[in-house]
C-alpha cells in the first residue's frame, strides 16, 4: 500500500474543500465584502445574506432533526451537505476535512476545537504521546487542514500546514486569543501490513 504524507493529504483536502465551498462567513474577516452585523452573531433575520439562509437556515436545520449514530457519520453527513450545497462554516469544512482525510488514507484523524473561541479545523497524524496544549510536540507528520483559514487568507498554505506552526498560523488568522483546543472526535484507523 503506497503511504502518503499528512502535508499531501492535507493539502490535497483544503483544495478540494476550498474548490467546492464556496461560501463562509469570511465576509467577517473581508472588509471588501462585509455585509453588516453577521446573522451568526444577531440572530435577526434582517442581517441574513445569502449565505447566511445557506448554512444556518438550510444545512444546519437539516442537520439538527437528525440522529446520527456516531461522529464519523455525522461528520460525513455534514461534509455532504457543504459540499453539495456549497457552503459552510468552519464547522462543516472541518466535518469535510475530517471525512476526507479518512478517506483518502490518513491514519489519525481529529475534529479539534478551540476551548475559547469558536473554531473547529482538523488535525492529521497526532501522536497519541504528544501534549494537547503544546503542538510543538503533536509529532513531525502532524499536519492541521483548516479550509476555512485557507478561505481567509487566500491560501492552501495556510490552511494545511506542519503543527509546529500551528500558534503562529491561529495568531495570524484568529488573534492573540487562548489557543486551548480540544479534540471532539479522534478515528485511527490501522494501515494494512505487508
Amino acid at each position: 500500500m503506497n503511504v502518503r504524507s499528512n502535508a499531501a493529504i492535507a493539502t490535497e483536502i483544503v483544495r478540494q474543500v476550498t474548490a467546492r465551498v464556496k461560501a463562509a462567513n469570511w465576509d467577517q474577516y473581508d472588509a471588501s465584502r462585509r455585509t453588516g452585523p453577521a446573522f451568526e452573531q444577531t440572530g435577526l433575520k434582517e442581517h441574513r445574506n445569502a449565505l447566511d439562509v445557506c448554512v444556518y437556515v438550510e444545512l444546519r436545520s437539516e442537520t439538527r432533526k437528525k440522529v446520527y449514530p456516531d461522529h464519523r457519520t455525522a461528520y460525513a453527513d455534514m461534509a455532504r451537505l457543504a459540499m453539495s450545497k456549497g457552503c459552510g462554516n468552519c464547522g462543516e469544512m472541518a466535518a469535510a476535512a475530517f471525512t476526507l482525510a479518512l478517506q483518502k488514507g490518513a491514519r489519525i484523524v481529529e475534529y479539534m476545537s478551540f476551548e475559547n473561541v469558536d473554531h473547529a479545523f482538523c488535525v492529521l497524524g497526532r501522536s497519541e504521546q504528544s501534549d494537547l496544549d503544546r503542538p510543538s510536540t503533536w509529532g513531525a507528520d502532524c499536519w492541521v487542514c483548516d479550509p476555512w483559514v485557507a478561505g481567509i487568507q487566500k491560501s492552501v498554505g495556510l490552511g494545511a500546514f506542519d503543527a509546529r506552526r500551528f500558534l503562529q498560523v491561529t495568531r495570524r488568522t484568529i488573534g492573540n486569543v487562548d489557543r486551548s483546543v480540544k479534540v471532539d472526535a479522534r478515528e485511527e484507523v490501522e494501515r494494512p501490513r505487508g
